[in-house]
């Protein structure tokens, strides 16, 4: 075995491994559906998902949380944005159409460097600025046109770009947290979401689920789906060009739409082609650009 082999297989290991968290970040929606169907509300199915999948962060980050004093507060804005972004795609998903969600979701890596620019001082490339003028057509081709500016964009759209700008603002703060061990990072993106996701269920009135079965269903999900989804994910980013991660990740998007079309029988127009189309053109550029 020549030298370059172990390189070669561990590239491919890293590639594989973000492939498959792309796939199930693609497939959130089904089984957030499927446990809020077995009598979970959303915010409830929200905090048992990423309750379990603190859990399972506080297990491997246990001997490692006295570095939390380091940068509590650079922590705790982790948190926040990662729960708010969290607890806006779920309830897209939820409440409306997947894909336009996933769709403007998708936007936040063109957040990500606006973010990064104003608050990073890392100034984009003109290539960059031309994938954000794509990016925001496709953005007005799918709300259709004026509609952007009114109330006819809906609630689903909505929830669909507060959330890709949460996750953009969550990008830029671990970024600026390289310092920290990735497995502290990590429990910081989920451990607000449970609490976040419980008062809003409180403020809205939603009653907790009367039975424990779907509850554990719930945490198991959490535990195995979320959490294999973003140590896969952390893996293949950690151990790829971010060009090549980018593109990579382009799979949550497709992933998503197809499997709404094909499962759950969401129908897609010429408006959801043509602005998934240009999303998809914007991210391509941008990964170029790197």
């Amino acid at each position: 075995m020549s030298r370059a082999d172990p390189v070669i297989a561990a590239r491919r290991r890293a590639l594989l491994a973000l492939v498959f968290g792309a796939t199930l970040c693609g497939l959130y929606w089904l089984p957030l559906r499927l446990v809020t169907g077995a009598g979970v509300d959303g915010p409830w199915a929200v905090a048992l998902f990423y309750g379990g999948a603190a859990l399972i962060g506080l297990w491997f980050a246990r001997d490692q949380l006295a570095v939390a004093r380091r940068a509590p507060w650079r922590l705790l804005g982790i948190g926040a944005s990662a729960a708010g972004s969290v607890l806006a795609v779920s309830l897209g998903v939820l409440e409306s159409a997947v894909a336009p969600v996933l769709i403007l979701f998708y936007l936040a890596p063109l957040w990500t460097l606006l973010l990064g620019w104003a608050l990073l001082g890392e100034r984009p490339r003109r290539r960059t600025l031309a994938a954000l003028v794509v990016a925001l057509l496709g953005v007005w081709t799918l709300l259709g046109g004026a509609a952007l500016a009114g109330d006819d964009a809906g609630r689903g759209a909505a929830l669909g770009l507060v959330a890709g700008v949460g996750f953009a603002l969550t990008t830029v703060q671990v970024r600026a947290a390289r310092a920290l061990p990735a497995a502290v990072r990590n429990l910081a993106a989920w451990a607000l979401a449970p609490p976040l996701a419980v008062g809003l269920a409180l403020a809205l009135g939603t009653p907790p689920p009367s039975a424990l079965a779907p509850v554990l269903v719930a945490l198991s999900v959490g535990a195995l789906w979320v959490g294999l989804m973003m140590a896969a994910l952390q893996y293949g980013m950690t151990r790829l060009p971010l060009a090549l991660s980018s593109l990579v990740l382009l799979l949550e998007l497709v992933v998503g739409v197809t499997s709404a079309a094909w499962l759950a029988g969401e129908a897609l127009g010429w408006r959801e082609l043509l602005g998934s189309g240009a999303i998809l053109l914007a991210g391509w550029l941008v990964a170029r650009g790197r």
